[in-house]
């Protein structure tokens, strides 16, 4: 009996069900790349981000007490986070729009 016990614990263990194993993250939901559900939530918080980064820079332009180190890396941050969420809402448009073809191609690969 308690050999038993050993085996069904190993076996729940190492995932293995009766002569089946499960696949353990077989396939990632989504690319490493996306930073967001949909291209219009992408465009939106990377558009905000942009429109900061912008706002930040201008300010360094002009005003040269604002050249805190602080506030030259929150526009630095700013520019990149805008920079990708827009690639990472331009790349799920296009990936949306190549799923959606009206024959089913996709010329992703050329």
């Amino acid at each position: 009996m308690a050999k038993d016990t050993q085996d069904l614990q190993a076996r729940v263990a190492l995932g293995v069900r009766g002569d089946e194993t499960m696949a353990v993250n077989s396939s990632p939901k989504t690319p490493w790349w996306q930073a967001t559900r949909t291209p219009k939530q992408g465009f939106v918080i990377g558009g905000v981000w942009a429109v900061a980064a912008l706002v930040w820079w201008i300010r360094l332009g002009i005003d040269s007490d604002s050249r805190l180190p602080s506030v030259v890396w929150f526009a630095l941050i700013a520019t990149v986070l805008g920079a990708l969420h827009l690639v990472s809402a331009v790349l799920l448009h296009r990936r949306h729009q190549a799923s959606t073809e009206p024959d089913g191609t996709s010329d992703a690969g050329e």
